[in-house]
């Protein structure tokens, strides 16, 4: 049986922000994107055959349903 791998999708980021300074780009972190960069690094993951050893629950709505509503209707 083989062993499943795991992965931290904080980490995720973190090395891919670092990747992207050491190739001379500026990424920013917008804190209201917060949510974009969490379920993006673990969809990643994901789609390698990794999975995410972060818990998501609370980055699904963590501003009350204002971030859910400026990203689905523009709010």
């Amino acid at each position: 049986m083989e062993e499943r791998q795991h992965y931290s999708s904080k980490h995720l980021i973190e090395d891919v922000v670092g990747l992207l300074k050491a190739r001379g780009l500026e990424p920013q972190r917008d804190p209201a994107l917060r949510w974009d960069r969490s379920i993006g690094a673990s969809r990643l993951l994901r789609g390698l055959g990794i999975a995410d050893l972060e818990d998501h629950q609370g980055a699904l709505d963590p501003d009350s349903s204002i971030n859910y509503n400026r990203r689905i209707h523009g709010d």
